[in-house]
């Protein structure tokens, strides 16, 4: 079997956020109280949920058919079809499936801080700029107590 890099396996949390999200406002609105777009690595998506998030703050409807006439560009809107489409079931406990995927993607997310702060902190280290070390110790040490 092929081994799916985390960052992968990321991206793809994202997407079946995204279809969560557009198969009902519930979730919607748990995602908006809850993910910042920050979070999201994949820009197509990133974008497609900010759009979701706009609407729904508007209180206009979210549902894929409506969303696809508020982009322009064609990639875009053939991504989210194709997020739609996509095969995968969404049935089963779709809470539990929600919570996973948002957990999955704030873990990935306090990783890749974790991995940029360590490689500021050794570029600080060798520039010799030592309160820039201890700066970014402090922000690391709040990162990993949350």
């Amino acid at each position: 079997l092929p081994v799916e890099t985390p960052g992968k396996v990321f991206q793809e949390d994202e997407k079946f956020l995204l279809r969560l999200m557009l198969l009902s406002p519930k979730w919607v609105g748990l995602a908006h109280q809850n993910l910042a777009l920050e979070e999201l690595t994949n820009g197509t998506v990133r974008l497609i949920v900010q759009k979701v998030f706009e609407l729904f703050e508007a209180g206009k409807d979210v549902g894929a058919a409506n969303l696809v006439n508020h982009f322009d560009d064609e990639s875009t809107r053939s991504a989210l079809t194709a997020f739609v489409q996509e095969d995968g079931t969404l049935r089963g406990d779709q809470e539990r499936m929600f919570d996973d995927c948002l957990r999955r993607i704030k873990t990935s997310q306090q990783k890749t801080q974790r991995q940029r702060l360590r490689e500021e902190m050794r570029e600080a280290e060798k520039a010799g700029d030592w309160d820039k070390v201890r700066l970014l110790q402090t922000e690391f040490n709040a990162l990993i107590k949350g």
